[in-house]
């Protein structure tokens, strides 16, 4: 199966999310994935994983969004 990209996109890595403040532990960022209450990583190998930088963007603008909706009701 062939999949078209209709986008460049660019990869974080663990290190990245961490300097983005996301420090959870990887069980933790597994979970949440399994919930849907993160971004699902892609694998890129048996040792190797990321995730897609306009995903966790997106995941940062809901989190905004959620915190001024409980401000502000």
């Amino acid at each position: 199966m062939k999949i078209v990209l209709k986008e460049n996109f660019t990869l974080m890595t663990r290190d990245d999310l961490k300097s983005l403040g996301i420090n959870y532990a990887n069980s933790t960022l597994i979970e949440h994935e399994k919930k849907g209450k993160f971004p699902k990583r892609i694998t890129l190998s048996d040792r190797k994983v990321a995730w897609v930088r306009s995903e966790i963007d997106q995941w940062f603008r809901q989190k905004m969004d959620e915190r001024l909706e409980a401000y502000h009701g």
